[in-house]
């Protein structure tokens, strides 16, 4: 089993409604009282256990990955905006990584951490 992903959004992405407003809702939330859900369009076919987060090219978070939503879209922006993704991936129990923050440039979607 592989033990971590990272996982992005681009500077592109942070200029979407919907993944602006994921980002503002995944800061609200205190991870461990429920779980948040991250879009991906690729599913990584090894198994993994931790999820990083990468925002603005460093590596702020870390996340334990609890299993897969089936749905292909979800509502954000306070239930009124759809965002579509084929997997999202199930997250729980985040912590806010010390600085100084892992940079990780040049890559969408996610990696497998070696």
């Amino acid at each position: 089993m592989n033990d971590s992903i990272y996982v992005t959004l681009g500077s592109n992405q942070l200029k979407e409604k919907p993944y602006r407003q994921q980002i503002k809702n995944f800061l609200k939330c205190n991870g461990t009282d429920f779980f948040f859900v991250w879009s991906m369009n690729l599913k990584p076919t090894k198994e993994f256990l931790w999820v990083y987060i990468v925002i603005g090219n460093k590596v702020r978070w870390r996340a334990r990955f609890i299993g897969w939503d089936d749905r292909n879209e979800i509502l954000v922006n306070d239930n009124t905006k759809h965002l579509k993704a084929k997997h999202f991936a199930q997250l729980i129990d985040f912590e806010k990584l010390p600085l100084p923050y892992e940079t990780k440039k040049g890559f969408q979607g996610f990696r497998y951490k070696i």
